[in-house]
């Protein structure tokens, strides 16, 4: 009671931070797309006992991310029976303590508790923060455990016996939530050799085991499965054709780590102006004095990603995941610096303005930053099931579907799983690509089935071609009828050929 007492700002600020996270989700306005449909269904595994060593594979599929974000969701998906909903309310609470981090950080680097309790407020109330927290995928865990690491960096360079510590377990759960995160270590490794960090034989044993117990079921995935990641760092390094492709130079590469720079500023700071956002904050880091010892720390955790973008991380919307509360910190110094108080006031009110604006505008279309088929929402996939059932009046009907990735249904029988066979009772048949050994493979085929429809996703990600070569070869089996949009997926009504 007496750590409320002394601190009950924070836990209103936690509070409120939680409702901004929460506030559209009751009506379905958070992206549920194949990532989060494989994940489901593995975690629906996993609260049947089937215990879960292995986590999500990586895009590269030589990788694979931890395991810890199917246990951090069970809880959600355990109390909602299924419910994407209730998993993201679940998700959004744990991502909500980043609010007590923030807090807790703040005191100790500020020595402050008006700027600590500025810190908290900022981080409730960011954009990006909001994003990552109905984002239903191993990335956003990083939220929690990077700004860790980074507090733990702090306190290894002033010599804090639990500094090392702290910088081991932010980082092997940071590796934890995605494999790209790795790229932290490099941090590490340039600090110790510009002599900020000391090393030493224990400090390295104590950083080494640390990393090696936060990450273990990583590695007695890698032994159980026979080690698939061993080819992935030729791959990563060697293996240009994917960038080849997409036309990737250098000059590329740097307009990318520009390009993210600013959405990493921008989105915890000032959204709804990113190119202000930017400028201000180099204007801000230049002239501010004096400079804390954090500084030098931080200001490579601003940049540490932009290596990762050599070797693949440049189609990585989320790579800098969890260096939002950095950039909050460097915004509440600057304001510290500013010496009246009004203008104090102003900015401190515009940041705030700018983010629930912006939170206002795209959190209430379910939209995150960090996906590719943004427009994937669930309340227009809940609308086009509803719609499916309604035409059918009762009826069996089969469907096919046109998705990314292309030809796996795992999206949608998940969705007739969870909701369509318990609000009418009955699952719909299917009739596209063969799903043996797809997540969600139990819609049966039926070649027989009066009504028919095809279920369009949003263009992102899928070729247009692929659109019309589905759409065509359909014409063989029905013939169309009509069709209606939920947002951006299209649902057509069509009816089989005799």
């Amino acid at each position: 009671m007496n750590v409320l007492r002394k601190h009950w700002l924070v836990f209103v600020i936690f509070i409120l931070g939680f409702f901004i996270r929460i506030r559209y989700l009751p009506q379905g306005n958070l992206m549920f797309s194949y990532d989060q449909a494989r994940d489901a269904y593995t975690i629906q595994e996993l609260l049947h006992g089937d215990i879960k060593i292995q986590g999500p594979p990586t895009s590269t599929r030589d990788f694979f991310h931890g395991v810890l974000y199917y246990y951090v969701s069970a809880p959600g998906y355990w109390l909602g029976r299924g419910s994407p909903i209730i998993a993201a309310v679940w998700l959004s609470f744990i991502n909500s303590f980043a609010i007590f981090l923030a807090y807790f950080i703040g005191l100790r680097l500020f020595k402050s508790k008006p700027l600590a309790t500025l810190t908290s407020l900022l981080t409730a109330v960011s954009y990006e923060q909001t994003q990552y927290a109905i984002y239903l995928s191993n990335p956003a865990l990083a939220v929690l455990f990077v700004p860790v690491l980074y507090f733990g960096l702090w306190q290894w360079q002033n010599r804090k016996p639990h500094g090392v510590l702290l910088a081991g377990i932010g980082l092997g759960l940071s590796f934890q939530s995605n494999f790209i995160f790795i790229y932290h270590s490099l941090v590490i490794f340039v600090l110790i050799l510009l002599k900020k960090l000391n090393l030493s034989g224990k400090i390295f044993f104590l950083l080494l085991f640390t990393v090696t117990v936060t990450t273990s079921s990583m590695l007695v995935s890698e032994i159980k499965f026979g080690f698939p990641s061993r080819n992935g760092p030729a791959n990563l390094i060697f293996n240009h054709s994917t960038y080849s492709r997409l036309n990737v130079n250098y000059l590329t590469i740097f307009d990318s780590a520009l390009f993210q720079f600013k959405r990493l500023i921008s989105l915890n700071s000032f959204p709804t102006h990113p190119t202000i956002a930017m400028i201000g904050f180099i204007a801000a880091y230049i002239f501010t004095k004096p400079r804390a010892d954090w500084w030098a720390i931080f200001s490579f955790g601003l940049i540490s990603f932009a290596p990762a973008l050599i070797v693949g991380g440049i189609s990585t919307p989320y790579i800098h995941a969890g260096l939002g509360l950095l950039v909050i910190i460097f915004v509440v110094y600057f304001i510290s610096r500013v010496k009246s108080q009004s203008l104090k006031a102003i900015l401190i009110f515009l940041i705030v303005l700018s983010n629930l604006t912006y939170i206002k505008k795209q959190n209430s279309q379910g939209l995150t930053e960090f996906a590719i088929q943004k427009t994937m929402t669930l309340r227009h996939e809940l609308d086009a099931i509803d719609f499916m059932y309604t035409e059918a009046k009762g009826e069996p009907f089969t469907f096919n579907s046109v998705t990314s990735p292309l030809y796996i249904n795992t999206t949608w029988s998940y969705l007739f799983n969870w909701y369509g066979k318990s609000k009418y009772g009955y699952l719909p048949y299917w009739h596209g690509e063969n799903q043996i050994d797809q997540p969600g493979n139990n819609l049966s085929l039926s070649l027989s089935t009066r009504q028919v429809f095809v279920i369009i996703e949003p263009p992102q990600g899928i070729p247009t071609d692929i659109i019309d070569k589905v759409l065509d070869k359909e014409k063989y089996f029905s013939t169309f009828n009509h069709q209606k949009q939920f947002g951006e997926i299209t649902v057509q009504n069509r009816t089989r050929r005799n």
